[in-house]
């Protein structure tokens, strides 16, 4: 998981990290929670950076790969993406 940064202008560098991320998780094939958390962090980054669209597309595929977990997996991102706001 990324580290939840909170600082004004910390949008752009969280929306760096988090599609770095994922870039590298798709590379290697990595799938499950893993990717699944990769989407939350990139959902939980476009809130910060403000940004609507990619926050739902983000979160929308983070909820489509929860569904196929189960168990901790499953409950760690569920709470983890109950608490991302929706972007300014």
């Amino acid at each position: 998981m990324l580290p939840r940064l909170r600082r004004p202008g910390a949008g752009g560098e969280a929306l760096r990290h988090a599609r770095r991320c994922l870039a590298i998780g798709e590379e290697h094939g990595i799938g499950g929670w893993r990717l699944a958390f990769g989407y939350e962090a990139l959902a939980r980054a476009a809130s910060l950076a403000g940004n609507p669209p990619l926050w739902f597309r983000s979160l929308a595929r983070a909820e489509e790969l929860l569904a196929t977990l189960s168990g901790e997996e499953r409950d760690l991102l569920a709470a983890d993406l109950a608490t991302i706001p929706v972007p300014e």
